[in-house]
This record gives C-alpha cells, structure tokens and sequence, in this order.
C-alpha cells in the first residue's frame, strides 16, 4: 500500500505541475479568468473575487454537492454551493467558477463531497476547505486531506495561483 502511495503521490505532483502551466487547456469544463496577482486583486465594495477550480484526474466521472456552508463568508451568488452543487466532472478535466469573499470575513469555509463513478461501483470522499486560501500570497502547494471509506485510494492536491484555488484530485487507478 505504501508503494501505490508513493506511485500516486508522485503522479499527483506531476499532474499539478503539469496542470499550472497548462491550467486552462481544458475545453468544456473550465471557464477563463484573469491571473489576477496579490496587489491587483479585484475589489468590489465588500467582496473579493476569487476562483475555486476543481480539477479530475482519475478515471472516473467525479459528482460534486457542497454542504456546510456560512452564508456571511460570501456576497452574492457565487459561492460553491451555488456553483458546484450537482456538477459533474469527466475524468481529466476540470470546472472552474467565480467566488465571491466577504471581506469581512475571518474565513470561507465549506464541505465538498465527491462520488467517483465507473462501471466497477462508486467511491465517496469529502474535504474541507477555505476559499480564502485563493487570496494568499505565500501559499505553498500541499496535500490536502481527503476523507471517507475511499480516501486512501485518492490524493487531493491544493495549489494557489494569482486568486485561484485548485484542488486536483489524483487516483491510483489513473
């Protein structure tokens, strides 16, 4: 089991790095948005614009529901419940949506849940994340932590470029 770790968390990495320099080759899925840096993000009134990208790279059809969500932390429509519930992801693309933060909130917390489906059955996994992380400048690219009955089978990826948040998730059955 520590091999086939091993075996996917470098294909993990190989796959975001891939993925930053071509993280808009996509077509279908991901909807273009400006590389906005740290000093120019945009401003409107009390929000911050900001980018949520969830990227597939297993084999399977990825179905996405949001939950656990503090209507306070967002302004207006886009947020991940609104724009990522329901939405199916096909293997090796990724869906890209708008997110607007409140800038008086502390954080943007919510729950993603994921179901991966094939022709063998369908695996459940669930993460936690922070939209927030989109508006920093020092982030660092991480594995980030999956759970579920299937989470050992699968590595999720958070990386931060201008004010987009991706999270790729990666199987060993790529």
């Amino acid at each position: 089991m520590k091999s086939v770790k091993k075996n996917v968390l470098a294909s993990s990495i190989l796959s975001v790095v891939t993925l930053i320099g071509v993280q808009f080759a996509f077509t279908g899925q991901t909807h273009a948005s400006p590389n906005i840096t740290e000093s120019k993000k945009e401003a409107f009134g009390t929000s911050n614009a900001s980018y949520l990208n969830i990227c597939n790279m297993t084999s399977r059809l990825l179905s996405i529901n949001v939950s656990q969500i503090d209507n306070y932390d967002w302004d207006g429509d886009s947020r991940p419940d609104h724009n990522f519930n329901n939405v199916i992801i096909a293997p090796k693309t990724c869906s890209q949506n708008r997110e607007e933060l409140n800038n008086n909130a502390v954080g943007a917390f919510f729950r993603m849940d994921l179901a991966l489906s094939n022709a063998s059955g369908i695996k459940y996994l669930w993460f936690r994340a922070d939209q927030q992380d989109a508006l920093k400048s020092n982030f660092v690219m991480k594995i980030y932590p999956l759970n579920g009955t299937d989470a050992n089978f699968y590595t999720l990826l958070q990386s931060v470029s201008g004010n987009i948040n991706t999270f790729t998730l990666v199987s060993s059955d790529n």
